[in-house]
């Protein structure tokens, strides 16, 4: 919002919406994470992986971060996309993904 005023953050859904569908992958990555905040875990990732085929290096964070429990080979694939670009987050969400495994 303006200062002093609370955000809107159905307003800034409707606008990265619409930057999203326009193929903006910082939009999808935008309105993931807005959807991360609202509980909306599905919805979340279906816009994380769209900014993610982009190459979007913090959407493969968050979408590999997301699927660490329940696809590690994606998750896994993500998260090196994302080293490979030199995102350190990344490094360590890999690390402990590869040390789960070692397990």
């Amino acid at each position: 919002g303006f200062v002093g005023q609370p955000p809107d953050l159905d307003r800034a859904a409707y606008w990265y919406t619409l930057a999203a569908e326009h193929g903006s992958a910082s939009a999808q990555f935008s309105l993931a994470h807005l959807h991360t905040q609202r509980g909306e875990g599905s919805l979340a990732a279906h816009f994380y992986s769209l900014a993610a085929d982009q190459g979007h290096t913090g959407a493969q964070h968050n979408l590999g971060v997301l699927l660490m429990d329940s696809d590690t080979e994606r998750a896994k694939e993500l998260l090196a996309r994302a080293v490979e670009q030199h995102y350190v987050p990344a490094q360590f969400a890999l690390a402990v993904l590869l040390d789960r495994q070692a397990l």
